[in-house]
C-alpha cells in the first residue's frame, strides 16, 4: 500500500502528530481517513511505527480502528519522511466539536442541547475504550 493507492477528497484537520485526509482507495471506491506523521529522522519512524504496531491491533466498538500503514516519502531526493497510518473514518464529528456546539448553545440561549444521560453514555464509552486500551 501507498500514497498513490489513495485519491484524498478533503483535509480533516492538522494535529501535533501530523495532518489527517478524508481520501478514497481508488482500488476499492472505500473511503478512509489517513493520518500522515511527518518524521524528521530514523528514530521518529522507529518511535512512530512501534506505536503503530499496537494501534493497529486494537479491536473495540469505542476506538477507531487502524487498519493499515505505509512509509512515504517526499521531496528532493525522497528526504522528507512520512508513517501513514490508514483508519476508518468516523462521520460523526468529533466529541469536541459536539462539546464546542454544546458550550456555545449555552453561552448564546443560557441552555444547551445535549442531556445528562448523553453525558453519561459519552463518558462510559470512554472508559470502556480507556480500560480496554490499558488492558492490550
Amino acid at each position: 500500500m501507498s500514497m498513490q493507492d489513495f485519491e484524498r477528497i478533503a483535509k480533516l484537520g492538522d494535529g501535533a502528530q501530523g495532518k489527517v485526509y478524508h481520501v478514497r482507495h481508488k482500488a476499492t471506491g472505500k473511503e478512509y481517513a489517513l493520518k500522515a506523521i511527518q518524521c524528521k529522522d530514523q528514530e521518529q519512524v522507529n518511535h512512530a511505527l512501534k506505536e503503530v504496531k499496537v494501534l493497529i491491533q486494537l479491536r473495540h466498538r469505542h476506538v477507531v480502528t487502524y487498519t493499515d500503514f505505509f512509509l512515504h516519502f517526499e521531496g528532493e531526493s525522497r528526504a522528507t519522511m512520512f508513517v501513514c497510518l490508514v483508519m476508518e473514518r468516523c462521520t460523526g464529528g468529533t466529541m469536541d466539536g459536539r462539546v464546542r456546539k454544546v458550550k456555545s448553545e449555552f453561552m448564546a440561549e443560557g441552555k444547551h442541547s445535549m442531556p445528562e444521560a448523553e453525558v453519561v453514555r459519552y463518558l462510559r464509552q470512554c472508559a470502556e475504550a480507556l480500560a480496554y486500551v490499558h488492558s492490550q
